[in-house]
């Protein structure tokens, strides 16, 4: 008990006067309660919140063959206590604040057992186990040693050790006073602690007084300039999502370097007159830019932590990670980089002591809860264990152990990603990671890759980092042969039109296409389309003559498109929809002369050229045999304007090859005949409308066309596909989650029977909704789910990826390259990235548009030559992606700011400059933002010179832009945040519903008795007054230790919090759902228990003077 506690017990009558005198005296006489170091305090937090953990257990594992006196063996260990009290310490808490205390009677934790039924293959699994048991820094022991013994002379010594408590360079002293003693009790020597001259409290007391000086204030300033702006965060690749707080796991892999290519790194090293460990870390920057494409980048480094000469024969936690911040480009040289490094690390070196856990807490850096504060991956240089180090352990003397060190024992979990290099005749190279996040194929990939970096920059330091392949040959082969091997046959000498024309040959009276209660046959449809398509040849429409055509869902748009085709030229669609000034724009960018529309549209179109009524039955009254020929396949088959940076969209050119091939490749895949149906609700803006418009016409199916407005209705989509019996047909994933939510409701599944193929496109398909539809459609009609990708530029879709394929599934990639086309992923040089890696997906093969139209300069921009298929070209898609190990492709977003909503493409920019337009607004950024559904919207943020009315500027807004691309939400804020290169931080930009859509946040008084306490006992911990509901712990100046405080005090009012909610959820409205009672209790008045417990801290004063 603590003297609170005895004198709350004597208070309350469970102790006599005596009785109280005798226990603190007790109490008094108890070993001293000595403060942490800033180091050590940062491991006690950690293991407060997961007091299982294993990640700073550092495992000493030798084997020693001869025969072993055991007890002298224990003896010699046992002595180490008394040598070294620190290793005898545990830990304890007053009121949340730690304090360390050591424990001169503890005895030595010792174990020992046979492993002589163990095969050689189990040894090492088992030391790893044994190693992985987790310690109590409250009861102690810290330190326990296992002897394992295989036979009488093959012995394992298995020495764990808490981190708090030791560290890295305390590794050679121990083993070496270990040996030394089990030498000396060999020899008949009597053994005697010497004492020493100081401690490791001594250090701690040193580094406060640092702390609190002016050499303090000077490494505080220096890490101030080093780590101000805005942090960069590591985004190295992962396989599998990082969680909400790390996993503490860990493993290591391991490969040793060649001696001769260890002996070509130590020359270079020498020849730029760098210490080894500058180059090597060096090599790790290239590697994690070149993984990242990131050029500020920081990697934490281990520093020794001894700051003077008395603490050098000490053990204990030193130890302190320094984080070394570097700008990493593509243009320098590694001979530029390693130089400006070498700087980096030396100045870092003269501030190393000032502690890691005080740079995080006093420059209050923010920490996410998937990464660590400031880095995210480090670097280890081991050189305390040196051959000379070994060797001064071997020759101790004859009667001494001869040991041999078990390389495959790690300290792991301590990080999520850290290069841990040994040097030696030949360098050992250890990347320890969490397997929680990393497969180990990713590991061994980076392993190799670094090992590659490493062989090319020592031949050619004076490279630009750009031009370093890492790549294996063998790599190089899987990418662009293996998983590129697309070529196949298919009719790329007919135009689309013509393959329409076989099918009404061999099925003349099969129906082609139905709407609402009429339809047409192939020969109904091909005679009406050859009747306009006369008109509109009457009318000048030649090859590549673009016309528009403006309707609504019906069978006049079919037969209007299909004459056009015929015609000779291409089609433009335009959707009625569209505000005035669009059409125009469109109309006037792409030179039409002709528009197709109907009678209630006619009125839209403010057409200086010929407008033409399809629903006019005197356009039907020609010949109706086909017409001649003057297409090729190269000529241009429609037109397809997407949004545009500029504020204008783009017109993208489609020739009609490269659609057979594409509309070829899906019919191998996914086959259809006579009975099929395709629903068409695709808007015919919109480019997945195209294979729905055309598939079926060449394969002598029927296409059903949904009634405008029916695709956003799910329960007329259901109707629909009864009805006529839909087969096949397309959702944009935010429509497909609506449509499966409307079928869980209880609906019969047998009114979908006939649907066998779901083709799913426009948007990230969620992993989420991939389940539910496979539990849904696939589990009760066998209705096969596919994921489809591809921009407008490449003919629809390039790739794709079955998703009903009874597999598990963890990710919904995009899936392997279709018939003819090559999908490269490449940074920024255009070199390829490896398997993993994020880079930008590239386009190429029979697929690619023929550019933008009248944009030449655009054209070049995005239609770049193809630098591993000699005159070709390849698209730029801007979308970042990158290769799984199964060849998969995995989509990750976009590189600039073009989104897709509701499976339509959006440039930012061109909502950005309407906004910019408004008169009243000055500055303006629109970002994406995501529901908790998975849904996403738009959010516009505008700085203005007045107030201004929402509904005002969506109203300005939608008379420019299509309702899709008006923002959902319209947040005014004072000035729009930037990043320290001064572009806008849209990371940082407040959500639409949080209460930081002013400046500050907004205060709240708590509404109940557990938000009361709280209020009350953070304003005490914090010292801040006025602190509302809605206020951030950590923003007030709570820090781990503050947290754990908090902590105690609920304790004493008998409630309970565990930390972890109050280190994820740092505000009161959010963490006050998480307090419990832990037994049941009136309230009280937390004023009144206040004043108790002063009370009783008087009485404990009293008594300490009398003691005196």
């Amino acid at each position: 008990m603590t003297r609170t506690e005895l004198l709350i017990a004597f208070k309350e009558g469970k102790l006599s006067t005596a009785e109280l005198q005798e226990r603190l005296r007790a109490l008094k006489e108890q070993p001293r309660k000595n403060p942490l170091s800033e180091g050590q305090q940062g491991l006690w937090m950690l293991q407060k919140i997961s007091p299982a953990m294993s990640a700073y257990n550092i495992p000493l594992c030798f084997r020693v063959f001869q025969k072993l006196d055991m007890e002298k063996f224990k003896q010699a260990c046992a002595y180490m206590l008394k040598q070294y009290p620190i290793l005898t310490t545990v830990f304890g808490e007053n009121d949340g604040v730690p304090y360390q205390i050591v424990q001169p009677s503890q005895a030595l934790a010792w174990q020992q057992e046979d492993i002589a039924a163990l095969e050689s293959d189990e040894i090492l699994p088992y030391l790893k186990k044994k190693a992985k048991e987790p310690f109590s820094l409250e009861c102690g022991p810290l330190m326990r040693v296992q002897l394992l013994s295989r036979s009488e002379r093959e012995h394992i010594v298995l020495i764990v050790i808490h981190h708090i408590i030791f560290d890295g360079s305390s590794t050679f002293l121990l083993i070496k006073s270990i040996l030394e003693t089990y030498r000396d009790l060999i020899g008949g020597k009597n053994q005697a602690p010497q004492p020493f001259a100081t401690s490791f409290i001594d250090f701690v007391e040193w580094e406060q007084a640092m702390l609190a000086g002016k050499e303090g204030d000077g490494h505080r300033a220096y890490w101030q300039r080093q780590l101000s702006g805005t942090l960069p965060v590591l985004e190295l690749p992962a396989d599998r999502p990082r969680f909400s707080s790390q996993s503490l796991n860990g493993q290591t892999f391991t490969s040793l370097l060649s001696a001769d290519l260890t002996k070509r790194i130590k020359a270079f090293a020498q020849s730029q007159h760098m210490n080894l460990s500058i180059v090597l870390l060096g090599v790790f920057n290239v590697l994690l830019h070149r993984y990242t494409g990131q050029e500020d980048i920081i990697v934490g480094m281990p520093a020794i932590g001894r700051p003077q000469e008395r603490f050098d024969s000490l053990p204990g936690y030193f130890i302190n990670m320094l984080p070394i911040r570097s700008q990493v480009t593509g243009e320098q040289s590694f001979s530029q980089l390693i130089k400006e490094l070498q700087l980096n690390v030396v100045d870092g070196l003269d501030h190393a002591a000032y502690p890691f856990p005080a740079i995080v807490r006093e420059l209050n850096v923010p920490r996410t809860q998937t990464n660590s504060a400031v880095f995210q991956v480090a670097f280890v240089y081991q050189n305390f264990l040196q051959s000379t180090s070994l060797q001064t352990i071997k020759d101790l003397s004859p009667n001494s152990l001869s040991i041999e060190f078990i390389d495959d024992m790690h300290q792991e979990g301590e990080f999520e990603f850290a290069l841990e290099i040994f040097e030696g005749d030949q360098f050992t190279l250890n990347i320890k990671y969490d397997p929680d996040i990393y497969d180990l194929s990713t590991i061994e990939r980076m392993m190799g890759h670094y090992i590659k970096l490493v062989e090319k920059i020592v031949d050619q330091p004076s490279l630009a980092l750009a031009e370093y392949s890492f790549l294996s040959q063998e790599e190089q082969d899987t990418i662009l042969i293996d998983w590129n091997a697309t070529q196949a046959e298919y009719p790329k000498e007919k135009t689309i039109h013509q393959l329409f024309e076989d099918q009404v040959e061999r099925l003349p009276d099969n129906t082609a296409a139905i709407f609402e209660e009429n339809s047409l046959t192939y020969r109904q449809l091909n005679d009406k389309a050859n009747q306009l398509a006369r008109v509109l040849r009457e009318e000048g429409v030649t090859p590549n003559s673009i016309v528009a055509i403006m309707v609504a869902r019906s069978l006049e748009m079919i037969i209007g498109l299909m004459a056009i085709l015929k015609a000779g030229g291409a089609y433009l669609p335009i959707s009625p929809d569209n505000p005035a000034d669009r059409i125009a724009y469109m109309l006037k960018d792409s030179e039409a002369k002709i528009v197709l529309t109907q009678n209630r549209f006619l009125n839209k179109t403010n057409f200086d050229g010929l407008t033409i009524d399809l629903e006019d039955q005197r356009l039907y009254a020609g010949e109706k045999e086909n017409l001649a020929r003057i297409n090729s396949p190269r000529d241009i088959a429609y037109v397809i304007y997407t949004s545009g940076s500029t504020g204008k969209p783009k017109g993208v050119l489609i020739e009609h090859y490269s659609l057979i091939n594409r509309l070829n490749w899906m019919q191998k895949s996914y086959p259809i005949g006579e009975k099929d149906t395709i629903l068409q609700k695709t808007p015919y803006t919109f480019d997945v409308s195209v294979w729905e418009l055309f598939w079926w016409s060449l394969q002598g199916s029927r296409v059903c066309f949904l009634q405008p407005g029916g695709e956003k209705d799910p329960g007329k989509i259901v109707d629909e596909i009864e009805k006529n019996k839909v087969t096949t047909m397309h959702f944009v994933p935010s429509m497909l989650n609506a449509f499966l939510e409307y079928i869980e409701g209880g609906m019969d599944l047998k009114r979908l029977a006939s649907l066998r193929q779901v083709f799913a496109s426009g948007e990230a398909l969620p992993l989420q909704q991939v389940k539910r539809f496979n539990n849904s459609l696939n589990a009760s009609n066998n209705t096969k789910l596919h994921n489809l990708y591809g921009p407008t530029e490449a003919s629809i879709d390039v790739s794709y990826f079955d998703c009903s394929s009874g597999e598990e599934l963890n990710v919904i990639p995009i899936g392997k390259p279709i018939d003819n086309i090559r999908l490269y992923v490449l940074d920024k040089s255009q070199r390829l990235q490896p398997v993993g890696v994020t880079g930008e997906l590239y386009i190429a093969g029979d697929g690619l548009a023929r550019g933008y139209l009248n944009r030449p300069d655009l054209t070049a921009e995005k239609f770049v030559s193809d630098p591993f298929t000699p005159g070709e070209r390849m698209y730029r898609t801007g979308d970042l992606a990158r290769w799984l190990p199964d060849g998969n492709i995995e989509y990750l977003g976009r590189i600039d700011h073009q989104v897709k909503i509701r499976g339509l493409r959006i440039e930012l920019g061109e909502i950005e400059n309407q906004l910019l337009s408004h008169p009243a607004i000055k500055e303006a950024v629109v970002v994406t933002k995501e529901s908790k559904e998975g849904s996403k919207y738009l959010c516009g943020y505008v700085v203005t010179q007045e107030e201004l009315n929402v509904a005002e500027v969506k109203e300005y807004l939608a008379k420019e832009l299509p309702d899709y691309m008006v923002p959902a939400y319209i947040i005014q804020l004072e000035k729009i945040p930037l990043t320290s290169s001064g572009k806008a931080d849209r990371k940082v930009l407040p959500d639409p519903d949080s209460s930081m859509m002013t400046a500050g946040t907004e205060y709240e008084a708590p509404r109940n008795e557990t938000e009361k306490i709280l209020v009350e006992i953070w304003q005490e911990v914090l010292g801040t007054k006025g602190i509302g509901i809605n206020d951030n712990f950590f923003a007030l100046g709570g820090d781990s230790i503050k947290a754990i405080q908090v902590l105690t005090r609920l304790q004493r009012l008998k409630l309970k919090l565990d930390v972890k909610y109050l280190l994820t959820n740092p505000v009161i409205k959010e963490v006050g759902k998480y307090v419990t009672q832990e037994v049941k209790f009136a309230p009280r008045d937390t004023a009144a228990n206040k004043i108790e417990l002063e009370e009783l801290d008087n009485i404990l004063m009293e008594f300490e003077e009398n003691s005196v």
